[in-house]
């Protein structure tokens, strides 16, 4: 017979302490490695409906070919439903599927199982936004690296005040959600801006800040993708993962 194999995506998954972490395809670093042009998006979104018991939250990393969409990797970490997102991507991967039709699956729901948009279909929303170009983000290794540089750079904190209190990045100014599209005189029409959305409600403050600038004018959104802890310093971390140039840099919650 011609049996030929096709070659592996590296799928693995491990268990330790009550955390699943697992990889299928390239890494960022891999990709890179390789001479590749991609785009790393990083989401979070709670296994199953949030209103139902036990949810916790499911972080998900995507490797995305800049000019293709075309998914190259990803990694998936949290306490429950690793396993299933992971298996999602690699079947994604051996198809060749672009992060655009991530969006569009039909996957199984019931609010203790997942949620209406699963957490593979918001990572594909989040990622194939950015290949569209319809928004734009800066890692957490990136926005570290400017703020270490003494970049201008107004940080506009959107979550809660008791996620606030929990811990933010040193000098972000704190507007919540809720009152963001009222308070937008506050934000200065000229200095570039980074904002840190909540997570599962990421889209909502940029939309609400990309709909009018500070005079009423379109002012572009970039959002941040990654936690809150992972770019303040050790002494001002938050435990718990939170998901405008005149341009609105965009923070994303791990």
């Amino acid at each position: 017979g011609d049996l030929r194999f096709p070659g592996a995506y590296g799928t693995a998954i491990l268990e330790t302490m009550g955390i699943e972490a697992g990889r299928t395809g390239l890494t960022e670093r891999e990709a890179l490695a390789a001479g590749l042009s991609v785009q790393a998006t990083h989401t979070h979104n709670f296994d199953h409906a949030s209103y139902y018991p036990g949810a916790t939250m499911l972080h998900i990393k995507l490797i995305t070919d800049t000019a293709t969409g075309r998914l190259l990797g990803g990694q998936v970490v949290g306490e429950h439903g690793v396993d299933k997102r992971l298996d999602v991507l690699a079947t994604a991967l051996q198809g060749g599927m672009t992060v655009a039709d991530l969006e569009d699956l039909d996957l199984a729901y019931a609010p203790q199982f997942s949620s209406a948009r699963d957490p593979v279909i918001m990572a594909g929303l989040v990622a194939a936004n950015v290949v569209r170009g319809e928004l734009e983000v800066v890692t957490c290794t990136a926005l570290r690296a400017r703020l270490a540089a003494g970049a201008d750079l107004q940080l506009v904190d959107v979550r809660s005040a008791a996620e606030f209190a929990e811990g933010h990045l040193p000098g972000a100014l704190h507007l919540p959600l809720d009152e963001l599209r009222d308070r937008l005189h506050e934000l200065s029409p000229t200095r570039p801006k980074t904002l840190v959305p909540r997570p599962s409600r990421s889209s909502r403050p940029l939309r609400s800040a990309s709909s009018q600038g500070t005079s009423g004018s379109a002012c572009p959104c970039r959002r941040r993708t990654g936690q809150v802890s992972r770019i303040g310093d050790s002494s001002r971390r938050c435990e718990r993962p939170s998901s405008m140039s005149a341009r609105v840099t965009a923070v994303v919650p791990p």
